[in-house]
This record gives structure tokens, sequence and C-alpha cells, in this order.
């Protein structure tokens, strides 16, 4: 059955035939209704003139604005020649299956590839060499002045105490109460840790180093186009989503197409592995003419 969405045009056809053969030149009307999800039917136009288009073929349009309401809109042509069926009815399903949710999922994912590509472009354009060479300058300034910390303190705070202020000789004595060569040691130990982290940051961010293959990685994933990330998305099967995904939503609409089966009046659609997805009820008409294509 035809699906489309709240707002939008639909058109209906009929074929007349008499002994198989289509019948053309025929008065034919078209009464339309609107069955809401509920249940509650209203008839929206009534005996209006349908337009013939040939072959036996007639249509009738019913406007956007009329087409209001989740649910069916069935419109049944009526005419009184000489065919073999003198109504026939047609069909049009809105906002069902998921296809209320088609716009702004779409808008969503092309919204994000755009910000993909914002990103990659930026990786792409930034000097890493320079930015590189910048935080190793800075990394050295820092063991240097490291370096001429220990040697200006020197050997158990001797450097401190050669500086003559008073201040420093009180500080002398306090410190060695707390044992002033030990504390010293410590010190000069954890400034070795330093120095060592950051030697091995800097052959981390150098060329070849953990961090630039992994900056080199992430290049090499997002592809230079986004078109990787793309081509994941079109190619991600429904199975993947099928256990979590609403009776309501985009994989419902993909299964119903791909793995439905009717049965009396009930529909059901299954999962990919053949259990069931969801059922709906649908309605039967012995004496519809079935719709075997649409140009």
């Amino acid at each position: 059955m035809p699906l489309e969405q709240l707002g939008n045009a639909v058109i209906f056809y009929a074929h007349y035939v008499k002994s198989g053969v289509s019948v053309t030149g025929l008065d034919v009307t078209a009464d339309v209704w609107e069955i809401q999800t509920d249940g509650t039917a209203t008839e929206i136009a009534s005996a209006q003139a349908a337009a013939e288009i040939g072959d036996g073929l007639y249509r009738y349009r019913v406007a956007g604005a009329s087409i209001d309401v989740e649910g069916e809109y069935l419109c049944v042509f009526k005419t009184a020649g000489d065919v073999d069926q003198k109504h026939v009815a047609a069909i049009w399903v809105i906002n069902r299956a998921g296809i209320e949710n088609l716009d702004a999922p779409l808008t969503t994912i092309d919204s994000n590839v755009d910000a993909i590509l914002v990103d990659t472009n930026e990786l792409q354009t930034d000097d890493y060499p320079t930015s590189i060479a910048a935080v190793q300058t800075t990394v050295d300034a820092i063991e240097a002045d490291t370096q001429d910390l220990q040697t200006q303190v020197g050997v158990d705070g001797a450097g401190l105490t050669a500086l003559g202020d008073p201040r420093i000789v009180n500080l002398d004595a306090a410190v060695s109460t707390l044992g002033t060569a030990v504390d010293l040691a410590a010190v000069k130990a954890e400034t070795a840790e330093i120095v060592a982290d950051t030697a091995e940051v800097q052959a981390e961010l150098a060329d070849g180093g953990r961090t630039d293959l992994l900056i080199d990685a992430i290049l090499a994933d997002t592809g230079t186009d986004g078109v990787a990330i793309a081509a994941e998305i079109l190619k991600r099967g429904i199975a993947n989503v099928e256990d979590a995904a609403d009776a309501t939503s985009l994989a419902a609409l993909v299964l119903a197409a791909f793995e439905a089966s009717i049965t009396g009046t009930t529909l059901t659609i299954r999962k990919t592995d053949g259990t069931t997805f969801t059922t709906k009820i649908v309605t039967l008409d012995a004496t519809a003419v079935p719709i075997v294509g649409i140009t």
C-alpha cells in the first residue's frame, strides 16, 4: 500500500474494464473517506468528478491541506457505465510505519556528516610539526630551569646558605631539624622523574611517536572527505538495531518491506532471524481491484 506524510497531496487511481478490456469515456465520481487511527471515519469528499487519463484509467487528487490526520484515506470510484465492477476502492496510508520520522533523522545525519567533514578538514590543515616543535621548546626551557634550580640549591642546601641572607639561615635551621639532606634527596629524585617524564612526552609527540601515530590513525579512519563514515552508515544492516527499534521507526518500515506476510487480517512483520517484530491489523475487501503498478 502507498505511504505518504501529513500535509502532502495524494492521488488515487482506478482502472475500469469490461470482459478484461479497458473502458474509456466513463462518467466516474469519487468519494473519499478519512479513517483515523482510533477508527473514527469521516467522508471528506463526495461524488467528486474523477479525471480520465486513458486506457480505462481514472484519477482523483486530494489536496495536501485535507491530508491532516494520521491514518488511512480511502477513495471509492463509482460509475454507472457498463463495466465489470462499478465501484473500485483505492487507499493511501498517512504517517504510519515510521514514514513520519524520515525527515528529522535524515536531516540529523546530514548535519553530523557535515560536522565530521569540518573536523576532518581542520585536522588535515593543522600544522602539527610546528605545534610539536613549540611544545618541545617549552619542555626544554622547563628542563633547563629545573637543572638551574638544582645547581643553585646545591648539596644539602649549601647554595642557599651561601647567599648570606639571615632569613635563609633561619630557614636552614628549621629545615635541618626535619632532616635536610634526606628531604633534598627526595626532591632531587622527584625532579629526575619529572625530567624522565618530560623526555617521554617529547618522544611521543615526535614524528613516529605514539601520539603522532594516533593522529595519523584518526585521519586514516575518517578519510579525507568523510566518505568512510558515510559508507558505514549506508551499509549498516537492520539486524543491528531491530531488537531496540520502535514499531513506528524507520527500521519497522524496512522490515515491513522485506520481512512481512499477511495471514487473514493480520500483517506480521518479522525480524531478520524470523521472530516476530510486530503485528498490524489490515482491512480486506474481496471486491477490491489490486494495484499492480505505479508510474
